[in-house]
């Protein structure tokens, strides 16, 4: 089913915070697509534990945020998410994650979970080896 049959292009969406219930969903999608990259494919079997060590890391510091996206009609089906993070020590934020359900990619949601870096110039988060480190994602 084409994302245009299954929602249309006026979509309400409701952004918000995870609820507990979310994050097993926020951790495990957010792993497996990790997981497609050459890092995850080359840590192999390690990587699933050293990506929730380092995510639960993230998710509790202070200046991390996590967004969920649904319909407001529907708050428990997770159409995407997004996590990021505003540090006081770094100049510009640091984009972990982003992710949107293939059946309704095209309707802006990404756009609409991203607004808080709009025109602004943002990092984004990588695997090098096996370190996290943040590198430039887009320049204003």
């Amino acid at each position: 089913m084409a994302a245009a049959e299954v929602l249309p292009p006026e979509l309400e969406l409701l952004v918000r915070a995870p609820s507990v219930s979310d994050l097993p969903f926020l951790l495990s999608i957010w792993s497996r697509e990790l997981e497609k990259q050459p890092i995850g494919k080359a840590a192999g079997e390690g990587f699933r534990a050293i990506f929730h060590r380092w995510s639960r890391r993230i998710l509790a510091r202070m200046g991390c945020v996590a967004l969920i996206a649904c319909e407001p009609k529907n708050k428990e089906t997770i159409l995407g998410v997004c996590v990021y993070e505003n540090s006081s020590d770094k100049v510009e934020p640091v984009l972990h994650f982003v992710y949107v359900r293939p059946e309704v990619r095209g309707f802006g949601i990404a756009r609409r979970l991203t607004l808080h870096f709009t025109g602004k110039q943002c990092s984004f988060s990588n695997w090098k080896g096996l370190a996290y480190e943040p590198e430039r994602l887009w320049d204003k």
